[in-house]
């Protein structure tokens, strides 16, 4: 197998996001997090959204999801729940995981809120749940949110 250091700087790129599929796939989750720990959340986004937009089989699915798991092990950020919520939510063959995958998904948006309380991206993200079948989103909890968006909003 060919090196990083042996391939033109167009193809390392390529080499690195298959290297991280297949360490992802295989379960190699130490050796696919070596290859992402010092992304920025913008770059690790990026290459599981690359990733994650085809897949369509139930053993893959669920090897991203434990490998995001995984990472978040390594290191707790609230990004890495926002997008293992996003991945989720919006990946449908991430509904093999388990009938409650909202209620996970929701879960993980909830702990990226904790860690980041003023995000309003995060906080919008708990509010889309609002209204799922199966979710716990209390009216209370709720306006207590749009409360929090509307005085970040105004406080500029």
């Amino acid at each position: 197998m060919a090196k990083t250091e042996d391939l033109p700087m167009d193809k390392i790129g390529e080499w690195h996001l298959n290297k991280l599929c297949e360490y992802v796939v295989m379960g190699y989750y130490d050796e696919a997090y070596e290859l992402v720990k010092n992304d920025s959340e913008k770059e690790f986004m990026d290459k599981f959204a690359q990733l994650y937009q085809h897949i369509d089989d139930r053993e893959v699915v669920l090897s991203m999801y434990n490998f995001m798991l995984h990472s978040i092990f390594q290191e707790e950020l609230a990004w890495k729940h926002f997008m293992i919520a996003d991945f989720l939510i919006y990946n449908p063959s991430a509904l093999v995981i388990n009938d409650g995958v909202y209620v996970i998904a929701l879960d993980h948006m909830r702990q990226a809120l904790k860690l980041d309380n003023n995000n309003i991206i995060y906080l919008e993200g708990v509010l889309s749940f609002e209204g799922v079948p199966g979710v716990e989103l209390s009216d209370e909890e709720a306006e207590k949110i749009r409360s929090k968006i509307k005085r970040i909003k105004s406080n500029g």
